[in-house]
């Protein structure tokens, strides 16, 4: 999906704010701003907004290294998700509709976005756990989510956040569980950025020892097919491949929407886009499948 106006503002906005905060001489950082203008300017128009952000922070990278203080945050809410782990995969199983109540708690996951969220709050996180039961899901999609599950050979599940993993973890352990004879393999980001979950992060967890793991391959917050930040032929054919696919986050919602393979996507709203174009309140959970997307996918 092209970012509309509003989000390639964002995207600049942001960079900029980053540009600001670097340890670096006034004359270099307006030499780092004059830089992320010109390539958002070359990005209008036929980008994503997760591809356009990269672009942008690429920029900022020659200068600064903007991702290891990154990797400190990511470690903490792996480990404070990981203490409550077997608490919030026991709460699932004895559920009426476990299915129903492990997507809830992926959901609430997808609220550790320090790309979104400048102040990712633990207590906030907390908060939404407690809160999670009370996420609507419809029962039609819920429904056509389960049987897509009971039909497919194969299941690849795309990750966003750090922390939030171990919430996508105790989906694959449900599904693991209900659906022995489904294929279930990760796909992660190829590259530390922000505080997306990459292969250290799904071994950090203990996800590697439940199903296979992959990188993306590309330094991008989301899973670019097309544009000039895009992922390689090899991760494409094993998106494609994949009978079903479940797609974490906002960032991976904007660079597969509209490629018309089954896929459900999974998040929060977590910002006025989003909100606008679902129409719901900020943190609340979506699960929508690609054929479901016709009226969305202008980017409007």
């Amino acid at each position: 999906m092209l970012a509309n106006e509003y989000c390639r503002a964002c995207c600049l906005r942001s960079a900029m704010d980053k540009a600001d905060q670097l340890p670096l001489e006034p004359q270099v950082i307006e030499q780092v701003k004059k830089e992320i203008r010109e390539a958002a300017a070359g990005c209008e128009g036929r980008e994503s907004a997760p591809s356009i952000s990269a672009v942008l922070l690429n920029i900022i990278r020659k200068y600064q290294d903007i991702d290891a203080p990154m990797l400190e945050a990511k470690k903490r809410f792996n480990r404070l998700m990981l203490s409550v782990e077997e608490q919030v995969m026991g709460i699932v199983r004895a559920s009426g509709d476990p299915i129903r109540r492990a997507v809830q708690f992926a959901m609430t996951g997808n609220y550790i976005d320090f790309g979104v969220i400048a102040d990712v709050s633990e207590k906030k996180l907390m908060e939404l756990m407690e809160e999670s039961a009370g996420i609507g899901i419809p029962d039609r999609v819920l429904q056509s989510f389960k049987e897509e599950l009971a039909s497919a050979r194969s299941l690849l599940y795309i990750t966003d956040n750090c922390g939030e993993i171990v919430m996508d973890k105790i989906l694959i352990r449900l599904l693991l569980e209900m659906y022995p004879g489904l294929q279930i393999t990760v796909l992660v980001r190829g590259f530390n950025i922000q505080n997306d979950a990459t292969i250290e992060d799904a071994e950090d967890i203990g996800l590697t020892s439940l199903v296979p793991i992959t990188g993306n391959g590309v330094k991008v917050p989301g899973t670019p097919l097309d544009g000039c930040l895009r992922v390689p032929p090899e991760t494409e054919t094993l998106i494609r491949a994949a009978d079903i696919r479940i797609a974490k986050g906002q960032g991976n919602f904007e660079t597969l929407c509209g490629t018309g393979m089954n896929t459900f996507y999974m998040f929060l709203c977590k910002c006025d886009t989003f909100m606008d174009r679902f129409g719901m309140a900020r943190f609340s959970g979506v699960l929508i499948n690609e054929k479901d997307l016709n009226y969305l996918t202008s980017g409007s």
